[in-house]
């Protein structure tokens, strides 16, 4: 049985963005994120929190994040960075230093 969705804190309305790109997407897929009103990466939309917006949310939910900005926040509400470029650069700085 589904859980109802929490309505949000301004009003009845969500904010969307697009995370993942939609290349190589099915073409349903792609006209679900355009009627979004989601065009390019990283940009955001706000919509009216109804059961129609949610279903097409859920339909692209690997492509999309919800949230009250659109940015990803941990549990304590303070802001993560990307972890993969994080971790690139600890790889780079540690090789060079053994290469020094």
């Amino acid at each position: 049985m589904a859980v109802p969705a929490e309505k949000t804190k301004d009003g009845g309305t969500i904010q969307v963005t697009l995370r993942r790109s939609v290349i190589g997407e099915k073409p349903k897929t792609r006209k679900t994120v355009k009627g979004l009103g989601l065009g390019k990466m990283n940009s955001t939309v706000e919509l009216p929190d109804n059961e129609s917006v949610r279903g097409m949310i859920h339909a692209v939910r690997h492509l999309v994040e919800v949230g009250e900005d659109g940015s990803r926040k941990t549990e304590d509400g303070s802001r993560t960075k990307n972890k993969s470029s994080e971790t690139r650069r600890e790889r780079r700085r540690a090789k060079k230093n053994a290469d020094d």
